[in-house]
């Protein structure tokens, strides 16, 4: 299981542009960024000895203990489902 990520400016909306933004609007939007950020799960780590001892099972979809509120499950899982680690 892997994670893409990528560096992102956070700007106020309608901002062309980073540069052309004020640095008390950049405070607010980090400000209003962080607090949606802290709603989030924790990060799932697995499959890293040297962090925990959770393992996955390759071919086989994971079921998060904690997934967080927009959750789309498939092949019969739900909400309600066991976590599969």
């Amino acid at each position: 299981m892997y994670m893409n990520c990528a560096v992102v400016d956070i700007v106020p909306l309608g901002s062309k542009s980073h540069k052309h933004v004020n640095s008390r609007d950049v405070a607010q939007v980090n400000a209003a960024a962080q607090a949606a950020l802290s709603s989030y799960p924790p990060l799932f780590l697995a499959n890293l000895a040297d962090v925990n001892d959770c393992i996955t099972t390759k071919t086989k979809d994971v079921i998060f203990n904690t997934p967080g509120h927009d959750v789309a499950f498939a092949d019969g899982d739900s909400a309600g489902s066991q976590p599969s680690f």
